[in-house]
């Protein structure tokens, strides 16, 4: 639930509780040492953010994560995940 309504703001353009509510779910996560698939996207939300905040590094490492939270489940979020992060590449003029 809270990857979708943060998704949902995101989109709207509510970066800054987009982003509270993704790191309140990854907080709670990491905290019951549980990491079931579906919770990906809020990994992949946080990156996204950073991203549009210019924060490459940082984008990197959470849609990093998300595609191995992603995987092990077999989700096609994985896919997602990795053609933002192929987005992130561009803007550094990595080609490769």
């Amino acid at each position: 639930g809270l990857s979708a309504l943060s998704l949902m703001l995101i989109q709207q353009g509510r970066l800054r509780e987009g982003f509270a509510l993704a790191q309140e779910g990854v907080d709670r996560l990491e905290r019951s040492s549980i990491l079931p698939p579906i919770c990906a996207g809020l990994y992949g939300e946080l990156g996204v953010v950073y991203a549009h905040w210019n924060q490459l590094d940082q984008a990197e490492m959470y849609l990093q994560r998300a595609a191995q939270v992603s995987a092990l489940g077999g989700s096609d979020a994985e896919v997602f995940f990795a053609v933002f992060r192929s987005r992130l590449c561009l803007i550094r003029g990595d080609l490769d």
